[in-house]
């Protein structure tokens, strides 16, 4: 069974999101976004979080940007359209802070 693409986990008020692809540099193709997309809707709607922190797996990137191999899943998959391909353009409609735990290269 393959690792989940987007992990969360509740800190007390915080809410930790994980791009867990660290062998692909945590690039996003178009499940990867739809759980990205998931997880801030998740956080937005719910009042006993407080902040949000967006961080990658592994030590050697954030995120690597759109994962060029599977282009075409960010450009089909259902919502592309309301959030943006890579489904983080939504993360700064939120009404709470977001804050970016960058590691190795983004």
């Amino acid at each position: 069974m393959a690792a989940p693409k987007v992990l969360t986990e509740r800190r007390e008020r915080a809410f930790l999101v994980t791009i867990n692809r660290p062998e692909v540099r945590n690039c996003v193709d178009g499940e990867t976004a739809g759980l990205l997309e998931a997880a801030t809707e998740e956080f937005k709607g719910d009042d006993d979080l407080a902040v949000m922190i967006l961080t990658g797996a592994g030590e050697r990137a954030f995120c690597s940007g759109a994962d060029l191999k599977n282009i075409d899943s960010l450009m089909t998959r259902p919502g592309a359209g309301k959030s943006g391909p890579m489904g983080l353009s939504r993360i700064t409609d939120v009404g709470k802070p977001v804050i970016g735990a960058i590691n190795g290269y983004c």
